[in-house]
């Protein structure tokens, strides 16, 4: 951890461990005016401070906007070593740790510094981009203090999932143009933020289109807001993005609790039927959505 009282902790003599702990903390003296140079071990008192918010530590937006993330800090100890029973995920007061003689060396005092962020909080809150908060180790003993600064950085990849669609099947009287029922899906976002749909006809190019051999019926497809009202309804366009200040994806996976934060519905005008053998007619659509 650096340096103690203006003098290194850690003597060039003791050996550092190898196996992925980081570091380690003690507070000791040695005797000088005898040739016992065994060390003497001595309690010493740590705490962790960062940003925080209503006594919770956070990680900050680099950039993206939001608020902050609750972070967890936990200082634990190694098996085997002084610090075997060490677990401290409370900082609001310094915490003790014991000095052991026996253990005298660094490499018999390691710790380390657990950072949990829970899948619920990043699912609820957090945007794609980068989220980082400085946070300062702070040891007392015997009236020497030392302090070392260290940065957790969590970076956040963009993620967006359609869930819950079903095939489609109508029927035609011969007589009236054709509008399905609403059908509900799911659009996940990341951090419940906007998106823009496009699908894509098999079928048709610019339009969207039922087959059957030879035989085209242009079709159209509406798609709105679980919370949306009838009048905004937005019609998708076959293989262009289009989008709606409404629209804004779940926090969770598969819309948990609900049928669906989206709806969609076809229409088939009666027109578009006129004259066309009788038979089934299939397209498949493929539904494609990206952040905004």
């Amino acid at each position: 951890m650096g340096e103690w009282g203006g003098e290194q902790l850690v003597s060039g003599s003791t050996m550092a461990a190898q196996d992925g702990r980081l570091f380690c903390i003690i507070s000791y003296s040695v005797p000088h005016w005898n040739d016992n140079s065994a060390r003497t071990l001595y309690d010493y008192q740590v705490q962790i401070t960062g940003p925080q918010h209503s006594g919770v530590f956070v990680l900050q937006p680099q950039g993206q906007g939001g608020g902050g993330l609750p972070v967890t800090l936990t200082l634990k100890g190694v098996s085997g070593d002084a610090t075997a029973d060490v677990n401290f995920s409370q900082w609001l007061t310094f915490n003790t740790l014991q000095g052991v003689d026996e253990y005298e060396v660094c490499r018999k005092n390691e710790l380390s510094i657990l950072a949990e962020v829970t899948q619920s909080d990043i699912l609820q809150n957090a945007r794609a981009g980068q989220y980082q908060g400085q946070f300062t180790v702070t040891a007392q003993s015997n009236g020497l203090t030392v302090s070392k600064s260290f940065l957790v950085t969590l970076t956040i990849k963009p993620s967006i999932m359609i869930s819950g669609l079903t095939d489609v099947e109508l029927n035609f009287d011969g007589e009236n143009s054709i509008q399905s029922i609403d059908q509900s899906y799911c659009v996940y976002n990341l951090g419940a933020g906007a998106f823009q749909l496009k699908g894509e006809s098999v079928h048709g190019q610019g339009v969207f289109a039922l087959r059957n051999g030879n035989n085209l019926i242009g079709y159209g497809i509406e798609t709105t807001s679980s919370n949306s009202g009838n009048n905004s309804w937005v019609e998708l366009i076959e293989s262009t993005f289009v989008s709606a200040n409404s629209w804004s994806g779940d926090t969770s996976h598969h819309c948990q609790g609900s049928m669906g934060n989206m709806k969609f519905r076809i229409n088939i005008p009666e027109q578009n039927m006129s004259g066309k053998p009788s038979g089934i007619y299939r397209d498949t659509v493929q539904l494609t959505v990206v952040p905004l």
